[in-house]
């Protein structure tokens, strides 16, 4: 699958992504990114983005990137910081970067901001596992 195709796949195919207003937007073999508008239903109780909100964006992403490569993963472990939250409306944006893809196991970073404060908002580290088996079929 090309990175369009992956793009249009994880647009289209994914119903909880959708349901929260994500969209794949960006795609390379070492980056990605999605994004989403700040909408009221994404709010907390006390009006800033609900933390799920943050972690499903860093999942999603996660997700695409590891991907990328024509192989399904799913996610062994994370770790999550919040960093700080914001009320205002806008973009949220959700960038991965690719540390090590190895022959079963990525390792992803990634970061959510505020796209019009330049605000960070969360950051975290990804290990994704591959679970299909490896065009020589021996890994």
């Amino acid at each position: 699958m090309t990175n369009s195709e992956q793009m249009e796949f994880t647009n289209h195919h994914n119903p909880f992504l959708q349901h929260c207003g994500i969209t794949a937007q960006e795609l390379d073999e070492r980056h990605a990114l999605l994004t989403a508008p700040f909408a009221p239903q994404c709010a907390n109780t006390v009006g800033t983005v609900h933390g799920g909100m943050l972690y499903t964006m860093a999942d999603g992403v996660v997700s695409m990137l590891a991907r990328a490569d024509g192989h399904a993963y799913v996610t062994l472990d994370s770790s999550f910081q919040y960093l700080c939250n914001t009320t205002e409306p806008g973009t949220l944006e959700a960038r991965a970067e690719l540390i090590r893809r190895g022959h079963k196991v990525s390792v992803i970073r990634v970061e959510i901001t505020h796209r019009e404060s330049g605000r960070l908002l969360a950051t975290g580290t990804f290990t994704c596992c591959r679970i299909t088996p490896s065009a020589e079929g021996t890994r």
